[in-house]
């Protein structure tokens, strides 16, 4: 109910924003957390527009709205900005927070960007309880730590060049980090992939954040937090993939990846269909493959077909959750059986709310826990 009214939101904010046209900017928002709790007269909602080009560098506020007493949610807030501040080639994004007695309790963990690169002036946020979390430790409470204990002596396995490098949009980030002597590591809970951490950035938060844990040298850590893929030169001279930590959120000892069961990342990969809903399609012959692709390169988008109308939107990945937007289509006319194949792959990408990889084989389930969708690696179609 949550996320069906959190959608909601977003799809009136987009419709309803209009367009910005004096010096004097502004970014509409609307804030909700999934928690049925409500903050104390003392909470403090805060929303930040901050420009977030930078990969080496902290952010920079560009414009802030506070609201005391906030009450229950969803929290609309309005960001005034100076237009002038603007600049088309740079990155900017909304971060929101709610402070009780000035303890950081939800903070945003996701990217949302706004204003530039196709993003528009309105943005619908969701907050994540850091606070009172069985095991948690925030960020804030980190680099209060990090002030009144010695710092540790700055380990580089992957040094900051002063070259600019390719890298991705700053996105929310959450797996597990294992770190020993002089090396760091990242594994997505959401691709399984593994990648050396850069020391740069809030990497001095997360390594306070590890060591204060107490987790065993080399031992896995659930780490969050925003942050982007770097391509840049190792020791060797050859190019790599690196994480860099752009704001560092928490850790969560006892915790694992959910959902990543096997050796194989969902994230790009070519999944052929296998079953759906009683459907087998393990033989289907014709020019095009029955498969499903889900992709973050430009936003989480996915792209599916049975072998007749390509169908293509947006999703939704949080650790073994996954739930699909709505598809646009193609409109060509499907002889049997990929009409009713196509009919019974729609159905699966409205019905499904988790995922799990056993083996080589994907498996997507319902709200009921019931497998509706298998796959398997398959080649592009």
């Amino acid at each position: 109910m949550i996320g069906q009214l959190f959608r909601l939101a977003a799809a009136f904010l987009l419709a309803a924003a209009p367009a910005l046209a004096s010096e004097d900017g502004v970014v509409e928002g609307v804030a909700t957390y999934r928690e049925r709790i409500a903050m104390p007269p003392q909470a403090v909602f805060e929303a930040v527009l901050e420009d977030v080009s930078r990969a080496d560098a902290p952010s920079i506020q560009i414009g802030r709205v506070e609201t005391r007493n906030p009450g229950t949610p969803p929290y609309h807030f309005r960001i005034p900005f100076d237009r002038s501040a603007i600049d088309t080639r740079h990155e900017y994004a909304v971060r929101a927070s709610i402070r009780v007695d000035g303890r950081l309790r939800f903070t945003t963990d996701t990217h949302y960007p706004v204003l530039t690169r196709g993003a528009g002036s309105s943005v619908a946020v969701l907050l994540v309880r850091v606070a009172d979390r069985a095991g948690g430790t925030s960020g804030e409470s980190l680099l209060r730590v990090a002030e009144t204990s010695q710092r540790p002596r700055a380990r580089a396995p992957v040094p900051a060049p002063e070259a600019e490098v390719p890298q991705t949009a700053t996105t929310q980030l959450r797996g597990l980090v294992t770190y020993m002597a002089d090396d760091a590591h990242f594994v997505d809970c959401r691709t399984g992939r593994t990648l050396p951490i850069a020391v740069e950035g809030e990497y001095s938060a997360l390594e306070h954040a590890y060591l204060a844990a107490g987790a065993e040298p080399d031992g896995e850590l659930m780490a969050s937090f925003e942050g982007r893929i770097i391509e840049r030169p190792n020791a060797e001279g050859d190019v790599e993939s690196v994480v860099h930590v752009s704001r560092f959120v928490g850790v969560w000892p006892g915790e694992a990846c959910e959902g990543k069961m096997g050796s194989l990342p969902l994230i790009d990969t070519d999944w052929k269909i296998l079953t759906l809903r009683g459907f087998d399609l393990s033989d289907a012959e014709g020019p095009r493959r029955p498969q499903l692709r889900l992709g973050m390169s430009d936003g989480a988008r996915f792209a599916a077909s049975v072998g007749c109308n390509q169908l293509v939107g947006g999703f939704d990945l949080d650790g073994a959750g996954l739930s699909f937007g709505e598809a646009a289509s193609t409109r060509m006319g499907c002889p049997p059986p990929l009409g009713e194949w196509e009919k019974a792959l729609t159905d699966v990408l409205a019905q499904t709310t988790t995922w799990r990889i056993v083996g080589e084989r994907l498996e997507l389930l319902d709200a009921g826990g019931a497998t509706i969708a298998t796959f398997a690696v398959g080649q592009p179609g």
